[in-house]
């Protein structure tokens, strides 16, 4: 979590800024609606990516591309998505 997180950074001696990033990011990874800049985009998509692929066998394919089109935040996230998965 984020303050697990924010002990590791400090310990490396990270600098403040990126800390207080990392440390958003953590704490709100599972809110879309926090998402607020292309590093947390990023972060969502290939969080997304992991998940349609752990669950791609229990999918049909046009269940998939929904999900693909509904869940990822950028356009490189769906083309990237499509092509990984093959739908």
């Amino acid at each position: 979590g984020p303050a697990v997180a924010k002990e590791i950074l400090e310990r490396a001696s990270v600098a403040d800024d990126i800390i207080e990033r990392v440390v958003y990011i953590v704490g709100h990874h599972h809110t879309p609606t926090k998402i607020d800049h292309l590093d947390f985009q990023i972060l969502w998509d290939a969080d997304v990516l992991d998940s349609l692929e752990f669950d791609e066998k229990k999918r049909d394919a046009r269940q998939l591309r929904e999900d693909i089109e509904m869940s990822f935040q950028t356009r490189s996230g769906k083309d990237l998505a499509r092509k990984h998965l093959g739908c």
